[in-house]
Order: structure tokens, then C-alpha cells, then sequence
């Protein structure tokens, strides 16, 4: 493995510092057209989420040589109203969003994925440390894969429901005997297939 490249942190680009806006825009500049696939990153800009992004820039020689792509990273709320011009010929996307945001805004996200690449292939990047699918069902039709932290063996236990929201909330609450309710995130079976595995915490900036 070589050793790490010279080049700006995620956490410096995403988190204030006017040289972080600059770092920003670089990084979002046009393809420069010298490979044969153009791989988009929309990303969350949160400390949590960064840690599926970092390792793409720190082995970012190493992946265009593999796979003949380039890479460029623009924040999520970027593309709210739509794909910069700049970067509408991408040939691959990979999108992040927020466990907690309101539930139009990953659909507004993909909705300008959709409109504005819609030759591109898709990803999903699932920054969440619960083990569920539950914006899978509004990807139905978008995403050709979805990415995930963290997979069961057992890939059919994600369609099953759950005591509580997640995996960890039923294991405890049936170890303790606690009471909550039965959630169903009514995951469509197509999205086993979609699965993959992801950069996890441990591909954070304060690691590698």
C-alpha cells in the first residue's frame, strides 16, 4: 500500500475555514475529460458521513488508475436545485444525505440526480450505523446499488420488521424487556441484490 498522498483533508474542506470554501470549489471544478469514466461524490457534509468519503481522496491516485476515472465531490445541499452544468457529464454518482433530514430532501436530491444525469449510474451511500434500508424504498427506480456501512450475513433480515427502529434498539429492548413498537421500513426485496458493503468509521480522517 503506498503511503498517503499529499492532499487536503475532507473534514478541512467540509467544516469552515475560508480555505476550506476554496479547497470546496476545487474539488467541484469540470472534468478535465483525460479519463474514460467521471465518478461524481455528493456528500453530506458531517463529520459522521465524511468517513466513507475520505479514503476516495486519500487513495484517489490509486482508484483513477485502477478503474480510469476521475473524481470530483460537491456538497449535497449543492445540488438541491439541480447539477451544476460544470458536472452533468458524469458517468457514475455516489450520494450521501441525513438520517435526520425532512423526508423531501434526499427525495429532492434524487430527483436532480435523476433529471440532470439520467444516464449516469447511481449509488447510494448510507452513512447510518443502524443496520436497515430505510430510504430504500423512496431509491425504487433511481439507484442501481446502495451502499452500507455495515451488512447482516442473513441479507433477508433487512425486509423483516423490527421492535424499535433499528437492530441495536430490538436487541436490547428484548434483553432488558422494554416495550416498543414493531417498525417496518417495507424495504423492496429488489434492493438485496443492490447491496454493498462501504468505508466504514474506522476510514475516517482520524484513522487513516
Amino acid at each position: 500500500m503506498s503511503s498517503l498522498p499529499a492532499r487536503p483533508r475532507v473534514s478541512s474542506i467540509i467544516f469552515g475555514t475560508r480555505t476550506g470554501r476554496r479547497l470546496r470549489s476545487f474539488l467541484a471544478r469540470p472534468f478535465s475529460g483525460k479519463r474514460s469514466n467521471r465518478l461524481l461524490i455528493a456528500y453530506e457534509a458531517r463529520r459522521i458521513t465524511e468517513a466513507q468519503i475520505f479514503p476516495f481522496t486519500v487513495y484517489e491516485d490509486e482508484i483513477a488508475d485502477a478503474y480510469d476515472v476521475e473524481i470530483r465531490y460537491i456538497d449535497n445541499s449543492s445540488i438541491l436545485d439541480g447539477v451544476p452544468d460544470r458536472l452533468r457529464n458524469a458517468s457514475h454518482v455516489a450520494f450521501q444525505s441525513w438520517l435526520t433530514d425532512p423526508a423531501d430532501r434526499l427525495r429532492k436530491i434524487s430527483a436532480a440526480l435523476a433529471r440532470d444525469l439520467p444516464k449516469s449510474r447511481k449509488t447510494y451511500i448510507d452513512g447510518f450505523a443502524n443496520a436497515d434500508l430505510r430510504f430504500a424504498r423512496d431509491l425504487v427506480g433511481i439507484v442501481d446499488a446502495y451502499g452500507k456501512k455495515s451488512l447482516f450475513r442473513d441479507r433477508s433480515q433487512f425486509l423483516r420488521p423490527r421492535l424499535g427502529h433499528t437492530n441495536l434498539v430490538e436487541f436490547y429492548s428484548r434483553h432488558y424487556g422494554l416495550q416498543d413498537e414493531m417498525v417496518d421500513w417495507d424495504v423492496p426485496a429488489e434492493f438485496l441484490d443492490k447491496l454493498n458493503l462501504t468505508p466504514n468509521f474506522f476510514t475516517g480522517s482520524q484513522f487513516l
